[in-house]
């Protein structure tokens, strides 16, 4: 937001200043997050073909040079990002579902965590209204194309252009590439889409009603109703509250428990470490069937209580074989599917 609102703030001319703002935000997004290099190149097309479109080349050269200049630099701090970008993780993960994930039904997933994360569920309702704003607003003038371009101005709408056609560019890749839908994969666009929007509703309350005093107070209930709405329309599965009933368990049961951790991938096992915590000590094993198990470890060398870390494996299908060959431990709690495993705590 802070680099879009540096282009938007100064888009008739730039200066040394500018530049420079612009090198810095490039640097420090770029050490955030890869996705951050994503809305950015998004960002630098249309504000290149925009700046093109007005024949300012050499403002064009100086701003891709700046934005080169901003991620070698980055590189330079951090240079492990380029192979977390194509080679590890979520990077890879990404790459992959570009060639295989259906677009279709991922970008009204994400279309529909935009709409009711934002908006309320209410967007379509918004763009209605924003509509009946503009037509009424040709009805009343006398030459209605005269009347939008006046309130409409070139330098408005390129401003609007950088803001949400990135943006939409941004939610049509990640719809493709991202490993899962969860809102965090678009949330570095939040403030840019909820700026353009209410930015385009205002100019539209603007064009209708002519008094400053009654088009904010009407743009102000407006703009609380949306917002009453998306509070009681989002989700608020990001706050976690199942994990207060995890982490109790965990606390009851951990302390006299031997934790046994099965894996598939070193970092699926971040989740469980608040669990793991209050565990007596840990055991880790990489395998992915109670069989390879087994093999791995003496069963009766085991302690009275146990605590299981399923993770990326059948959980339940190991529990049950686990117990028809011990049938000295009893499930004192299940605790649960936690992102990607399943735990339990065992008794004798």
């Amino acid at each position: 937001m802070s680099g879009v609102q540096v282009i938007i703030k100064n888009f008739e001319k730039f200066n040394f200043k500018i530049y420079v703002l612009l090198g810095v935000t490039t640097t420090c997004g770029a050490l955030t997050h890869y996705y951050f290099l994503v809305y950015v190149f998004f960002v630098s097309i249309v504000f290149i073909v925009l700046m093109i479109s007005q024949k300012r080349i050499k403002e064009t050269i100086a701003y891709c040079i700046t934005m080169c200049v901003g991620g070698v630099v980055s590189y330079m701090i951090f240079p492990p990002m380029i192979d977390h970008i194509f080679k590890q993780g979520r990077g890879a993960e990404s790459i992959r579902n570009i060639k295989t994930s259906n677009i279709s039904e991922r970008i009204d997933s994400y279309m529909d965590l935009l709409d009711k994360g934002l908006f309320g569920g209410f967007i379509r309702f918004i763009s209605i209204m924003v509509i009946l704003m503009i037509l009424i607003d040709l009805i009343n003038s006398e030459n209605g194309k005269e009347k939008v371009a006046c309130h409409f101005e070139k330098l408005q709408i390129d401003r609007y252009v950088c803001l949400l056609l990135p943006s939409l560019f941004y939610v049509l890749l990640v719809s493709k590439s991202a490993p899962y839908i969860a809102n965090r994969y678009v949330a570095p666009i939040y403030a840019v889409v909820v700026a353009g929007v209410y930015g385009i509703a205002y100019t539209c309350f603007m064009n209708v009603y002519g008094e400053k005093e009654i088009r904010n107070k009407l743009f102000l209930g407006f703009a609380v109703i949306v917002v009453l709405l998306s509070l009681l329309n989002c989700k608020w599965d990001n706050l976690f509250l199942d994990s207060t009933k995890r982490l109790n368990n965990a606390r009851e049961y951990g302390e006299k428990s031997e934790a046994i951790v099965l894996y598939d991938r070193a970092w699926h096992i971040y989740p469980y470490y608040l669990e793991l915590c209050n565990c007596s000590n840990s055991i880790f094993f990489n395998v992915d069937s109670y069989s390879q198990f087994k093999e791995s470890i003496n069963i009766d060398s085991l302690s009275d209580d146990i605590a299981f870390f399923l993770i990326g494996m059948d959980s339940d299908g190991f529990i049950e074989e686990f117990l028809l060959d011990n049938k000295e431990y009893s499930v004192v709690v299940d605790n649960g599917i936690r992102s990607y495993g399943h735990s339990y705590y065992l008794r004798k």
